[in-house]
């Protein structure tokens, strides 16, 4: 049995003659004859009485059609939910990621989004956390990525952790610090730093006075990390930033940390989105395959 042949019968059952449902499927009357002919011998049984002159049913025949139009109304309703998901589950998501908390696990859940919903078109930006974070609570950003120290999430906004990242120092590998056995926060000082614009002075400031040391002068701030990753890579700076920033660097040995304890510490990195915000479900998909990979990836 085909789902045509019981679009057939329906048809003839709706129009009352053969004649007119052929001419409202498009086909001969002969062709409309032999598909109700073929479904009868599959079903065992007559759906029509072939002694009247009219096209009147049997009792097999009533009880059948409303089993067939059931079938053929869910798979008509099947279809619409689909196309309703695939429209739904389109559009553009606009996804702010923080140079900081960059890294491997979630260009994986780029790709398989790419892959497994190619309606989306996602939209990827990065920058330090404090541009996105203005982005996301003016709506030019649905949802970011970034590691947000514990003073910096707002109350309106929902965070979901994915993962714990680790930050340290980081110079290239021909910086006068990098082959040391031992580095302590002394031997940093004459150095030249670049760090995150948005880092308080006073709290970078606090971290060498508490060692009763007075803080580097050579220091230049930046809110690009691309900036950052450029001139650590070209020039003798140090900076302070997570290791999955550098982690590519590091394999090529290009970059290598410094085990500065002052400057190590782990951070809390995930996704960030404003409590208030409606989100599509296109967005909210993104979402969920984002936190799946990250928790596949753990």
């Amino acid at each position: 049995m085909e789902l045509q042949q019981l679009r057939h019968f329906v048809a003839v059952m709706e129009n009352r003659t053969l004649q007119e449902a052929a001419h409202v499927l498009g086909l001969t009357q002969s062709a409309v004859t032999r598909s109700i002919q073929t479904l009868e011998r599959d079903l065992g049984i007559e759906l029509f009485n072939r002694d009247s002159r009219k096209t009147l049913p049997t009792q097999a025949g009533l009880e059948f059609f409303q089993h067939a139009k059931t079938i053929l109304n869910s798979l008509t309703q099947a279809k619409e939910d689909a196309l309703r998901v695939h429209r739904d589950h389109s559009g553009e998501v606009r996804l702010g990621i923080s140079g900081h908390a960059a890294n491997a696990a979630m260009n994986r859940a780029i790709a398989d989004i790419a892959t497994r919903f190619p309606a989306v078109n996602l939209r990827v930006c990065d920058g330090m956390f404090s541009q996105l974070m203005a982005q996301l609570q003016t709506e030019k950003l649905d949802v970011i990525y970034a590691s947000p120290a514990t003073s910096e999430r707002d109350k309106d906004i929902i965070f979901r952790p994915l993962q714990r990242i680790q930050c340290g120092l980081f110079v290239r590998t021909t910086h006068p610090l990098a082959n040391r056995k031992t580095v302590k926060l002394r031997d940093t000082i004459n150095s030249r730093w670049l760090i995150d614009q948005m880092c308080p002075a006073a709290h970078f400031d606090r971290i060498f006075s508490r060692a009763g040391l007075t803080p580097p002068q050579q220091l230049d701030r930046t809110n690009s990390t691309s900036l950052i990753k450029s001139l650590v890579l070209k020039a003798n700076y140090i900076t302070w930033m997570d290791r999955d920033f550098f982690a590519q660097d590091i394999r090529d040995g290009m970059v290598k940390p410094l085990h500065v304890a002052e400057f190590e510490y782990e951070r809390e990195a995930g996704l960030l989105w404003q409590a208030s915000a409606l989100l599509s479900p296109a967005t909210l998909q993104v979402i969920e395959t984002i936190m799946t990979t990250f928790q596949h990836a753990v």
